[in-house]
C-alpha cells in the first residue's frame, strides 16, 4: 500500500506484523485495512516528527495532541483512527 508518510524500518516491520495478525484473527476488509494503515502511519509520522524512538515513548498527552492535530478534519474519522490505534496498542502490549 502506498503511503504519503516516511516511516522507519522498525515501524514498517511492526505494522506488517500487526496487519498480518489482524488478517488472521479478524475479518479485515480492504476498507478496514486502509483505515488501519492511515491511522498507524499517521501516528508513526507524528512520532518521528517529535523524535520518538519507540512506542513506549508515547504518552497519553502525546496521543491527545496527535488526535487534536490530526489532518483528518471530521470527528468521525479521528475517532475511527483512535479506535484502530487502541486495538494496535493492545496488540503491541501483548507481543
Amino acid at each position: 500500500m502506498e503511503s504519503k508518510y516516511v516511516i522507519l524500518g522498525w515501524q514498517q516491520d511492526l505494522y506488517d506484523e500487526y496487519l498480518e495478525f489482524r488478517k488472521k484473527s479478524h475479518s479485515c476488509a480492504p476498507s478496514t485495512e486502509k483505515t488501519i494503515h492511515a491511522a498507524i502511519f499517521s501516528l508513526f509520522n507524528y512520532m518521528n516528527k517529535l523524535g520518538m524512538k519507540s512506542l513506549s515513548d508515547i504518552s497519553a498527552i502525546d496521543l491527545k495532541n496527535w488526535h487534536i492535530k490530526s489532518e483528518h478534519s471530521s470527528a468521525r474519522a479521528r475517532n475511527l483512527y483512535t479506535s484502530q490505534l487502541r486495538i494496535f496498542f493492545e496488540y503491541s502490549d501483548s507481543t
